[in-house]
């Protein structure tokens, strides 16, 4: 089974069509639990990226994924089955981590900010500005 050669930065569950995502390297990958109860990957020939997958979220009830890339501003948005690259796009800055509430995707952009955007377009709707006295990668989550 191809698996990551670094780090696993993140994993995300879809409980809806039973497939786990994980992020590391310059990419990520997509497995489905079968019913037997063993994991099949559906992500195959990925191209790598320069950056590190950094953080990934199942989006549209599952049926897509969206993977940001730690320092680019780079968000991918793959469907996933069938395999296959829907858009891929750039926010302001750089990207520490994400949350997906909705439709709307939280960005951490490592400088002094949480900026809020609108998906599938991306479109900047928000900015949460806060004061930033170790530059470290922030979590983000919603409640």
């Amino acid at each position: 089974m191809p698996s990551h050669a670094g780090a696993v930065e993140l994993l995300a569950w879809d409980p809806v069509h039973h497939h786990l995502a994980s992020t590391g390297d310059g990419h990520p990958h997509v497995w489905n639990f079968t019913p037997e109860r063993t994991l099949k990957i559906i992500t195959l020939q990925l191209n790598k990226q320069l950056y590190i997958a950094h953080t990934v979220h199942f989006y549209d009830n599952g049926a897509s994924l969206l993977v940001s890339f730690l320092e680019s501003g780079e968000i991918f948005c793959y469907s996933v089955e069938p395999w296959d690259l829907k858009w891929h796009k750039k926010v302001q800055g750089r990207i520490s981590n994400t949350a997906l509430e909705g439709n709307f995707l939280l960005v951490s952009n490592l400088k002094d900010r949480v900026d809020k955007y609108t998906v599938p377009t991306l479109q900047h709707v928000q900015s949460y500005s806060h004061v930033i006295i170790c530059n470290v990668p922030l979590q983000i989550s919603v409640a």
